[in-house]
C-alpha cells in the first residue's frame, strides 16, 4: 500500500512541475510517468486519464494551500498594533504558501479551476477588514474589496512570476527570504500608510 500512495504521488507531483513548466496540452501522459519513473498504466489506474490527474493536482491546490494564513485572521483584533502584526503575519504566510506551491497556483489560475481556496482566503480577509474598520483601525470609506483584490494580485503575481522577476531584477523571491520579508513589509507599508507625506 505504501509504495502505491507513493506512485500516485510522484505522479502528482511530476504532472505538477511539467504541467506548471509546458501547460496541460504541452505535456503528454508518456512524460509524466517518465519523470514519475512509473509506467503509463499507472495514469489510468489511479485517475483514469490525463483530466483525472489534472483533477487530483487542482484538488492538491485547494487542499494544501491556505490553511496557515487563514489562522492569522480567525481571531477577532483588540488594538490596531495587534491588527497590524497580524495583517503582515497574513501577507507574510500567504506568499510563503503561495511561493511554496507555485507550481500548483500556475496550474490553477491557467486552467482558471479551483481558485475556491484563494476566494475563501480573500473572503477571510475582507471580513477581517471589516472588523477593523468597525474598531476604526482603518478608514470607514475604504473600499475594502478592491483593497482585497490588489493585495491577492500582488501576492499571485509574485508568485506566478517569480522566475521572471529574478531573471529581469536579480530579486528572488523564492530563495531570498530577507528580500521576502522585505517585500512584504513594503507592501503592507504601502497598504497602511500610503505613498503621501
Amino acid at each position: 500500500m505504501l509504495k502505491a500512495e507513493g506512485t500516485k504521488a510522484s505522479l502528482i507531483e511530476s504532472a505538477v512541475e511539467l504541467i506548471a513548466i509546458k501547460g496541460f496540452d504541452g505535456v503528454s501522459v508518456r512524460e509524466i510517468c517518465e519523470h514519475a519513473g512509473t509506467s503509463m498504466n499507472m495514469i489510468h489506474h489511479y485517475f483514469e486519464n490525463k483530466e483525472g490527474l489534472l483533477q487530483a493536482v487542482l484538488k492538491k491546490f485547494n487542499s494544501e494551500l491556505l490553511t496557515v494564513p487563514f489562522r492569522a485572521l480567525q481571531k477577532p483584533v483588540e488594538t490596531k498594533q495587534d491588527f497590524e502584526t497580524r495583517l503582515l503575519q497574513y501577507f507574510e504566510d500567504t506568499l510563503d504558501a503561495f511561493v511554496e506551491n507555485r507550481y500548483l497556483l500556475r496550474i490553477s489560475c491557467a486552467q482558471n479551476k479551483n481558485l475556491d481556496a484563494i476566494a475563501e482566503n480573500q473572503r477571510g480577509f475582507v471580513a477581517f477588514i471589516e472588523l477593523a474598520k468597525t474598531k476604526k483601525f482603518v478608514r470607514a470609506s475604504l473600499d475594502i474589496e478592491m483593497i482585497s483584490g490588489l493585495l491577492m494580485d500582488r501576492l499571485v503575481s509574485q508568485a506566478n512570476n517569480a522566475d521572471t522577476i529574478k531573471a529581469f531584477s536579480g530579486c528572488d523571491i523564492v530563495n531570498d527570504l530577507t528580500y521576502r520579508n522585505r517585500w512584504c513589509k513594503a507592501n503592507i507599508d504601502l497598504f497602511l500608510n500610503g505613498a503621501l507625506v
